[in-house]
């Protein structure tokens, strides 16, 4: 971080875990030097998970914040009530996922750390992950040959770290039936939704949060405070996840793989 009382320096305060992190004092993201927009995206890669308190960004200041990271587009509105991966149902997922406070109506959104996830399985779990690819389909009952195949264990382009791909999304793995695959999948799904390795943000006036969509699930439901502030979500764009064999996300009519039968 920027020496304390240097143009532009803010303050990091990490989570216990070390999964997520306060940022106090940060500057409007016109604002930021150059030096401290690389000391938030090395901040953003450590701890997945950055709460920016009383940063009170405006819309425009939103979008400014989440081009810092790359190219940014809108989120999807309303609550998420299910753990998911941003995107999953789609081939390229959000690389960063942005949030700032509105009123009325409150939310809270939880973040699940899918990169610590992997390090807690055992090593046979993990072996199992790194050559498990699974289907992921809006459709919850989707059986046919639609839908994306990402790889259970992605790679983080940047730190090269191993993270679970899994969430709401996940309907099947390839090669397995569904009641083999739901198997696999929630007992996968339990390491990171540990409680330990969950960080729940609740807003309050003027937050935003920074989230590393490709180390991290989340969800978001509704807060029962009074007054609690609602959110309004940027995403910016990421590409297709790599898997641990070398392979893109691709939808699943593009594989070519005979599966089972997932009756």
């Amino acid at each position: 971080m920027s020496p304390a009382g240097a143009p532009g320096a803010f303050e990091l305060r990490p989570f216990g875990t070390g999964f997520g992190a306060e940022v106090l004092g940060v500057p409007a993201p016109d604002q930021l030097r150059r030096a401290d927009v690389e000391d938030l995206r090395d901040a953003l890669l450590d701890h997945r998970v950055l709460v920016l308190r009383g940063a009170r960004l405006a819309p425009d200041a939103h979008a400014r914040l989440a081009r810092l990271f790359g190219a940014a587009v809108p989120g999807p509105g309303g609550s998420s009530p299910r753990w998911v991966a941003a995107g999953s149902t789609g081939t390229a997922l959000p690389k960063i996922l942005t949030f700032r406070t509105v009123a009325p109506s409150g939310h809270r959104v939880q973040f699940a750390d899918a990169v610590r996830g992997y390090r807690l399985l055992p090593v046979p779990l993990r072996a199992l992950a790194d050559r498990s690819w699974a289907v992921h389909h809006v459709d919850e009952d989707a059986d046919g040959p639609d839908g994306v195949a990402h790889p259970v264990t992605r790679l983080h382009p940047e730190t090269g770290d191993r993270a679970l791909l899994l969430g709401d999304g996940a309907r099947r793995i390839l090669g397995m039936t569904t009641p083999e695959s739901r198997t696999v999948l929630d007992l996968l799904q339990s390491y990171v939704l540990r409680p330990d390795n969950i960080v729940t943000w609740a807003p309050t006036d003027g937050d935003a949060v920074v989230a590393d969509a490709r180390a991290v699930q989340h969800r978001t439901g509704p807060v029962a405070e009074r007054g609690a502030c609602g959110v309004v979500r940027i995403d910016v764009a990421g590409d297709a996840p790599l898997g641990v064999d070398g392979q893109h996300s691709r939808p699943l009519n593009r594989w070519g793989w005979a599966e089972r039968s997932s009756a």
